[in-house]
């Protein structure tokens, strides 16, 4: 194996979603000694919360040596879960080999709920990343402009481990192969591929369902596809099988559209 600096020497990484909080950002960057940080913040850049990342950005600066911050803009405003998570995964994956931290306590409750699953879902995969949630001293319940939601800082909480099962990387790019090739009519109606025309995509796509030689190929193709992609997909729920004469017809379901939307890299 070869060793990189990077193997060698993890980077602390924090990810932070910035609403109207400045305190809960700002302490544990500092006392867990970071030396990066992800900042997610909206991209409207008159934005209500704009003050609060100026003032997370400015403290930082006073109070830390040599922090990276990077800046990772979203649609506050529309905020969509499966978005949030596709731009945590996204972190993962880049700073796979650093050791991950992410605030759960700031932005939305959006922002909570992903950091939490993206933690889960991605204990697979071997990659250093906790969860942790700032226990503040004090709340406001009708904060002014400028003024924090909260301030002061009692404790940081590293949030019990656990995991979610996540579908297999070939799982889902087959997935993104049927996506990718299914028709649709003119109502945005997805009109199916069959069975015959999967085999046919896979074998395009360099993809095997059978490594030997048999007598009958066929039908040895059939119980492959189905065992290795259309069970497994059907168990996940992100297709469903429409009956059609003497056809099955596949169709994507929109819990696959989402798993697709972020875990696979288009």
């Amino acid at each position: 194996m070869e060793f990189t600096t990077k193997l060698l020497n993890p980077k602390r990484v924090h990810i932070a979603p910035v609403g109207f909080e400045i305190d809960r950002v700002v302490i544990p960057v500092i006392r867990m000694n970071a030396d990066r940080l992800y900042l997610l913040i909206d991209k409207d850049e008159n934005d209500k919360g704009a003050y609060c990342v100026n003032e997370i950005k400015r403290q930082l600066k006073e109070k830390s040596t040599g922090l990276d911050v990077i800046d990772i803009k979203t649609d506050f405003k529309n905020l969509k879960l499966y978005d949030t998570l596709k731009a945590y995964r996204e972190i993962l994956q880049e700073e796979k080999e650093n050791h991950i931290f992410i605030n759960v306590s700031t932005g939305s409750k959006i922002h909570s709920i992903a950091g939490m699953m993206i933690s889960m879902i991605f204990k697979e995969e071997h990659i250093s990343v906790l969860p942790y949630y700032v226990q503040p001293e004090k709340y406001e319940l009708e904060p002014e402009m400028g003024e924090q939601l909260t301030s002061g800082f009692k404790n940081i909480q590293i949030l019990p481990e656990y995991r979610i099962e996540k579908p297999s990387d070939s799982l889902i790019k087959v997935l993104a192969i049927i996506s990718k090739n299914m028709i649709y009519d003119s109502e945005g109606g997805s009109k199916g591929l069959n069975k015959k025309i999967v085999i046919e995509i896979l074998e395009r796509e360099k993809i095997t369902l059978v490594e030997e030689k048999v007598k009958n190929e066929v039908p040895a193709k059939y119980r492959a596809l189905e065992r290795r992609y259309i069970d497994p997909l059907l168990k996940w729920k992100y297709i469903e099988i429409e009956k059609r004469n003497r056809k099955s017809l596949i169709h994507i379901t929109q819990e696959g559209k989402d798993a697709l939307h972020f875990l696979y890299n288009s």
